[in-house]
């Protein structure tokens, strides 16, 4: 590099003709070049070398080189150099030829054989003659004290502010890229704050370059200047330079940042001094300290190019930069002291920590799964607008109400499902969770409210802590998550309404906000939305933000964010109540379906009704293989998601009869899931009991504050609460609701009454406590046992073999209070005289069955009474055991024509049965302790049937009566009696009073067969008039003639008074076959009558020894319970009385003479006098006698009228004692 040249020589070259180089001064690179020729030797190029220090560019540098001629043969060529007090010199002996006429002193420039000096040149003196030679140092410092003083060096202190105030560096003007500094600078200092975002991928991003390398010769590092100082970010920060001395263009010095400090502000100073012959760095990122110094040489320039953020060579740094600031001159350079250097002062106003805003949504949101344009909300606060960047404190709060099927079902929820989310990534990588995805996220998860953070202490990006709930749906719950740095700690709170809950991270590092932040509501794409409702949200970034207790929480709740009344649940469950009609009070065996319209919301409903199941089970085409019914489903499900029971709502509330005698009720919970989706159901199994066919209430309803399930199931003989707690069901929006029939079911087979649906307040009854009878709705629309006495309106005997049949139907709807009661009389001649007495013989039967069957089921015989053999037989069921027929007995000893009142009754497992014998004035009950099942619409009254191969009971029956409802069962034979008084008609009396029969025929000769075929008209007589005669006598005289040698002394038939008609004539084989008889031989009379001995009968007869051929007199009388046979003779009077009772007579049979099984009577009778009625038993026979066949004085000591006269009281009458009766 050419410093000067003098030549001699217009034409010069370089050094090829002497006086080229008369003297020349060349910079090399270690030293400067000194050259000159030398006649003598005649070179044209002779040089002498000075070193120069490196540390000497830039600096002022004093040369002199000077010229003598000591003699014709000898010079000196004297160069001198002068740096920093330092003289070094050099002498060349050489001649120069004389000076002529023409000498050029080139200067900066050494010709075209050299490049041009690079550099100020000053103070420049060309001198000739004496003086111009200096051969010695002091002679050189003396020029230079004197004469050329050195330049004073003028270093400009100026600041160049790049960049003022924070700046997200891709969004700066392109001509702050690139600052041009037009100054020498010896001491030169760069200052900032950086805030680095990381980025996935490690790269080396330059920060700033400051080089003196024209940027259109810019390398990085290729030369000398390229790195000036230069800054680049890693994953920390390089500080790179170069020196001169050793020369090397890249020196690098790393400042390793923790990670946790990586992406806070950072300050960073880099500073070089040429006085010192360093670079000073210093870096602090919060309490991470880097600083350093380092040997450097820089060039001096006069032009310095700053670039900022990027050059054309390595990848911009694409973060936050702020307050950058170029110092050259004195006072850039520093090696301590940082933290008063005018951009660290800056800090507080850069990033304020005291700096705060809040933000509130203005309305209430609804959050909708399903509903893409619903799912979520995302707000971005940023700079400008949002003082944010920095802030070390944030919160978010919230109240959230999780509604899975609201304002739409949720059908499919997600294990997990969003809140809200409070993230600096604009972009989330599915599947992964990167560092500050989640600043703050809460979610919802099962059985926990999951909260989760970063750490970047750990390098962790998901930072997790829950607190459980133990109720989530349809409940307020406030959510409040927030963080400080200063504390390093995340504080999460869920408050429910009754108590707080808290959990926290701690330890925990995050970097201050940058200069935006999005807040998600809900959901995003790929993340799924917490569905319901969000109220007073809230954002909080500043000091004062974050929460540190729950009584804190409580005073900003209170405060700032409590729950807008309109918003409460127990508001809005007061808003909405109300009644919906499903069936009405007809009944109705289609079913009923509808919807809850305006359920929506309501925290209680119920459903209740009348049931009644069908007698007949029928298996209709298309149905489901179940032996379930439906009787009701409410589902939150339309019909589109509608299963039976595979869907978390299916079965709200739901009930089925299964098997006809069971009630199955079904409800679901969300509670105790061992996953969202689970289809939880709870279930309990009811038994119908006996009154499985009766009309049943049930009454199932949910409270969701309560947390359960009531049901009732109202059945005839007792209530049956079934409680299912820890319940929660979705708070309604759709309900469907189903009566009798659903999609999915078997159809009820039955009637159905009375079915409404409540919704809203009060619609839950807690059917534990008194009193629920008056409040739940229609509880006694069915009202059981309801009084009803059945009775013919006519007034009349029933005589068999007529029977009485009735049905009922609505008078027997629940009743199990029953009881029958009728008056009979057995009475053998009645109609016919029962000449076969079966075993049994029926009296009634009252059933609750359709099919008429004896016992084949149960409810053949509710009531029934039977007529056996010596008893009455009381006959119903049992369906507890279960017995078709559970029997007792009431013995009797005689009945006949008796009036007994037969009474059975029926209430609460007690059978009750009854005899009450008029005229033996007593009374026999029984009781029996029986189930039976409630009358259920359908009664059958059967009275005096042949049935079942039964016999019907033989006789009359009187004023039957049938008792249902309250009252009907009397279980005291006194209140029986008392009740047949108060209610029964009174019995009918048949009088006594009947006309007696006097024989036509005054005298009958049998032996005269003239006279006996004109009297064969006057033998049989008939009455039929003389029913019920319990009084009767016959009377005549008789004489036996003498037989004739062919016939045999046998006993032949005088009289006999039948109570059978010639359809039954026989002699003595029937009952009434012999009512009163005689019989006669020549010596002989019998006398024959009968005697009741149930079942049948007795024959009694006696044998009077008589007068042969004598007129006798005979008289046989009959009044219960004896029967009398008198016979008067020649001899006298003698009788015999038997201990007897006949039958109740329908019609007497008068048969003279000529009878069955007996020969006719051989001799004469007269004056035959048959008696009916009151007086037909004479206590003196001798009464019926009108006319005496013999001379009645022959009796003198017996009068007529039955007085004896005392003058011939000697007459003896024989009477046989009643023991003695049947011989």
């Amino acid at each position: 590099m050419g410093l000067s040249r003098l030549t001699s020589n217009k034409d010069y070259k370089d050094f090829d003709h002497p006086g080229d180089r008369v003297l020349l001064v060349l910079l090399g690179k270690q030293s400067y070049h000194f050259g000159t020729y030398d006649v003598i030797t005649k070179s044209n190029n002779v040089a002498g070398d000075i070193p120069y220090q490196v540390d000497s560019e830039s600096e002022w540098t004093y040369i002199y080189f000077s010229f003598k001629r000591i003699s014709q043969t000898q010079g000196h060529a004297m160069a001198f150099t002068y740096y920093k007090d330092t003289t070094s010199g050099i002498q060349m002996d050489v001649m120069h030829s004389l000076l002529n006429d023409y000498l050029q002193l080139t200067v900066g420039n050494a010709g075209k054989y050299y490049t041009n000096f690079n550099g100020q040149i000053t103070t420049i003196r060309f001198n000739l003659g004496p003086g111009a030679y200096i051969d010695t140092k002091q002679g050189l410092l003396q020029r230079i004290k004197n004469k050329d003083v050195m330049p004073d060096i003028l270093g400009p202190t100026k600041k160049y502010e790049v960049l003022i105030g924070k700046h997200d560096v891709t969004k700066i003007e392109e001509d702050q890229h690139i600052t041009h500094i037009n100054e020498e600078a010896r001491e030169y200092g760069i200052q900032l704050w950086f805030r680095w975002f990381k980025s996935p991928i490690k790269t080396q991003q330059l920060i700033y370059r400051f080089t003196s390398s024209n940027p259109d010769s810019l390398g990085d590092a290729q030369k000398i200047g390229d790195r000036t100082l230069a800054l680049f970010h890693t994953d920390g920060i390089e500080f790179s330079t170069y020196n001169l001395n050793p020369l090397s263009l890249q020196n690098t010095y790393e400042a390793k940042i923790p990670s946790q400090q990586l992406e806070v502000w950072t300050f960073v100073y880099f500073g070089y001094s040429k006085h010192h012959q360093k670079v000073s760095y210093y870096l602090l990122a919060d309490d991470d300290e880097h600083k350093g110094l380092e040997q450097a040489l820089h060039v001096v320039s006069n032009n310095y190019w700053l670039f900022l953020v990027k050059d054309a060579m390595t990848k911009p740094f694409d973060s936050r930069l702020a307050q950058v600031i170029l110092n050259i001159g004195d006072g850039s350079y520093r090696e301590d002291n940082f933290n008063t250097l005018q951009v660290y002062l800056a800090a507080p106003k850069l990033f304020s920590t005291d700096s705060k805003f809040d933000w509130e949504a203005d309305d209430t949101i609804t959050l909708v799964s399903g509903d893409p344009d619903k799912q979520g909300l995302k707000i971005t606060f940023s700079e400008p607008d949002r003082n944010i960047e920095s802030v070390q404190e944030y919160s978010v709060g919230l109240w959230t109400r999780f509604l899975q099927a609201w304002p739409e079902r949720q059908w499919h929820t997600p294990s997990e499902m969003q809140i809200v989310r409070l993230t600096y990534n604009d972009e989330v990588d599915h599947g992964k969770i990167a560092i500050g995805d989640r600043v703050l996220n809460a979610m919802v998860v099962l059985e926990n409210y999951q909260f989760g953070t970063y750490d970047l202490n750990d390098d962790a990006p998901n930072e997790i802590s829950t607190i459980p709930y133990t109720h989530l749906e349809g409940r307020w719950h406030y959510i409040y998550l927030g963080y400080k740095r200063q504390l390093q700690q995340a504080n999460y709170f869920v408050f429910d309404g009754d108590e707080i809950k808290h959990a926290a991270n701690e330890k925990l590092l995050h970097k201050p906000l940058g200069d935006f932040i999005h807040l998600i509501l809900g959901g995003e794409k790929d993340v799924a939305p917490f569905q319901g409702l969000f109220t007073e949200v809230a954002a909080h970034f500043g000091v004062g933000s974050f929460i540190a207790s729950g009584e804190d929480l409580m005073k900003s709740i209170d405060t700032s964010f409590a729950l807008p009344q309109e918003l409460t649940v127990d508001y809005i469950h007061k808003q909405k109540h109300g009644q919906q009609q499903l069936i009405g009070e007809s009944d109705n065996n289609e079913g009923s379906e509808s919807t809850g319209d305006t359920w929506s919301g309501v925290g209680e409903y119920a459903i209740s009704g009348w049931f009644k199941i069908a007698e007949t089970q029928v298996k209709k085409e298309g149905e489901i293989n179940s032996p379930c019914q439906i009787l009701f489903r409410i589902t939150n499900n339309d019909k589109e998601h509608l299963s039976d029971r595979k869907s978390q709502g299916d079965r709200a509330l739901h009930a089925q009869i299964c098997t006809s005698d069971t009630v199955k009720l079904s409800t679901y919970t969300l509670k105790g899931l061992k996953d969202w989706n689970e289809a939880k159901f709870l279930e309990e199994k009811v038994e119908l009991g006996y009154s499985k066919k009766a009309w049943a209430y049930l009454y199932m309803a949910y409270n969701e504050n309560v947390g359960e399930v009531h049901t009732l199931l109202h059945l005839f003989e007792e209530d049956k609460p079934v409680i299912f707690k820890g319940v929660q069901h979705f708070v309604p929006h759709f309900i469907g609701i189903y009566v009798g029939k659903d999609p999915h079911s078997r159809r009820f087979q039955g009637e159905l009454q009375k079915w409404v649906a409540q919704y809203g307040q009060g619609a839950f009854v807690d059917v534990m406590k008194k009193g629920y009878e008056d409040t739940l709705p229609n509880f006694r629309h069915i009202q059981i046992n309801q009084k009803y006495l059945w009775f013919e309106k006519e007034d009349r005997i029933i005589q068999t073999p007529e029977k009485v049949e009735q049905t009922f139907t609505s008078e027997t709807e629940s009743v199990d209070e029953y009881a029958v009661g009728v008056w009979t009389r057995w009475l053998i001649a009645f109609p016919t005289t029962l000449t076969d007495r079966a075993d049994v013989h029926t009296i009634f039967r009252f059933s609750s069955t359709h099919q008429y069957q004896d016992k084949s089921e149960l409810g053949n015989r509710v009531l029934s009474a039977f007529l056996t053999k010596g008893n009455y037989e009381f006959s119903t069921y049992d369906a507890s055991k279960p017995a078709n027929a559970v029997d007792a007995q009431l013995p009797y000893e005689n009945i006949e024509g008796e009036w007994t009142y037969v009474y059975a009754a029926y209430k609460n497992k007690n059978f009750y049965g009854m005899v009450l014998f008029k005229d033996q004035q007593k009374a026999a009950h029984l009781n029996m302790e029986v189930t039976h099942q409630v009358l259920t619409g359908y009664a059958h009254f059967v009275l005096g049937a042949n049935e079942f191969g039964y016999k019907a009971f033989h006789g009359w029956f009187y004023d039957p009566r049938i008792f249902l409802g309250a009252g009907s069962y009397i279980s005291e034979s006194q209140k029986v009696v008392e009740m047949i008084h108060k209610l029964h008609r009174k019995l009918p009396v048949t009088p006594q009073q009947a006309e007696d029969f006097k024989w036509p025929v005054s005298l009958l000769d049998t032996t005269n067969q003239d006279d006996l075929d004109s009297k064969k008209d006057q033998l049989n007589f008939e009455f039929t008039d003389k029913a019920e005669m319990q009084s009767y006598s016959i009377g005549f005289w008789f004489q036996n003639a003498m037989l004739l040698p062919e016939m045999e002394n046998d006993f032949t038939s005088l009289v006999r008074l039948t109570t059978n008609g010639p359809d039954l004539a026989a002699d003595d084989k029937f009952i009434g076959d012999r009512t009163l008889a005689f019989f006669t031989k020549t010596d002989k009379l019998m006398a024959s009558t009968y005697t009741i001995k149930d079942p049948s009968f007795e024959p009694l007869s006696h044998t009077f020894d008589i007068k042969e051929h004598q007129w006798t007199f005979v008289y046989f009388g009959y009044e219960k319970p004896h029967a009398r046979a008198y016979v008067l003779n020649p001899n006298g009077p003698t009788e015999k009385i038997f201990i007897a009772q006949h039958i109740v007579p329908n019609a007497f049979y008068l048969r003279v003479v000529n009878d069955l099984g007996h020969p006719s009577f051989w001799g004469k009778i007269y004056g035959l006098k048959v008696n009916f009625g009151e007086g037909s038993y004479f206590e003196n026979p001798l009464e019926l006698i009108d006319k005496w066949p013999y001379d009645p004085k022959k009796h003198s000591d017996i009068d007529k009228q039955g007085d004896k006269v005392l003058s011939i009281n000697s007459a003896k009458v024989t009477k046989q004692k009643s023991d003695d009766a049947n011989e």
